[in-house]
């Protein structure tokens, strides 16, 4: 069994979305003796209460340059242990779920990396018969197998409902949020020269990660949680960057791995398409509802 003393968790943050109970459990996870290192940018202000609110220990470090991946790279110099999580400031998994992530991880080919599986809630009827449609349009295939990539390019999530009795199964992509990797594994090299928020940087790490022979696995025992984003609930303006910023780093991976361009342009219309559809039904029973 791989003892919590022998981890060091990375954890890219600006500290200003985080919240309390965030916080402690960072906390119980140092007083379980796991090694944590949080990476600032160069450029942020440390607010005295909130590094106040961390368990002595918990090393604070600011990264020399901006971006999460640089956030998360520049973290490697300070760790010391055989292995290494990453982890976003917005997951939560309990001790029990990272016990049971070690235990499998350690039974698996060393040059390895493995994620735990996303907690997925109210997947009632409806909800269901709308991801097969979406599916339908975005991958072509109403039913795809969790943890590929799309002709598209667009990544099919590892945590979609499996029918496998698996405890573990194989992918080609984990979510760079929350992963275990031994750190002679790790990518030390810059890869992700994009400015903002790290769009589709999961596929292009993995994509690295196979081609240095790190085959990749997610966990059907343990799990963990976060907030994801809705696209559909952005601003216009929110919604146009992201359509921007995710374009420029999706198709960079596109021409990586050398799928088509028109699959993934279909893929952006239908977005957009959606988007604006949602948003004019949205506001046209608004005011209905005003004027009645």
């Amino acid at each position: 069994m791989i003892e919590l003393k022998k981890l060091t968790i990375i954890i890219p943050s600006l500290l200003c979305n985080i919240n309390q109970r965030w916080i402690d459990q960072i906390n119980r996870f140092k007083k379980e003796k796991i090694n944590i290192i949080i990476s600032i940018p160069p450029n942020l202000i440390q607010t005295n209460t909130l590094i106040n609110k961390f368990d002595k220990g918990i090393l604070i470090i600011r990264s020399d340059k901006k971006g999460q991946v640089n956030q998360r790279q520049y973290g490697y110099k300070f760790v010391k242990t055989e292995y290494l999580m990453h982890m976003d400031d917005d997951i939560f998994i309990s001790i029990k779920n990272l016990k049971i992530l070690l235990n499998q991880f350690e039974n698996l080919p060393r040059k390895s990396s493995i994620a735990p599986r996303l907690i997925i809630k109210n997947n009632n009827k409806k909800e269901l018969f709308y991801k097969k449609y979406i599916n339908l349009l975005l991958y072509n295939d109403y039913k795809p197998r969790p943890g590929t990539i799309s002709k598209s390019t667009f990544a099919i999530p590892p945590n979609l409902p499996s029918d496998s009795s698996k405890s573990i199964e194989s992918v080609d992509w984990i979510p760079g949020g929350i992963s275990i990797i031994r750190k002679e594994h790790i990518i030390k090299d810059p890869y992700f020269s994009f400015e903002g928020k790290a769009y589709c940087e999961d596929l292009i790490h993995s994509n690295l990660l196979k081609k240095n022979g790190v085959k990749l696995f997610i966990s059907n025992k343990s799990f963990y949680q976060t907030k994801l984003q809705n696209h559909k609930d952005l601003k216009i303006q929110d919604f146009v960057n992201f359509i921007k910023n995710d374009f420029k780093t999706r198709n960079y991976f596109r021409k990586t791995i050398k799928n088509p361009l028109i699959p993934l342009l279909m893929t952006y219309f239908i977005l957009i398409i959606n988007f604006f559809i949602r948003k004019i039904i949205i506001n046209f029973f608004y005011f209905l509802k005003n004027l009645f």
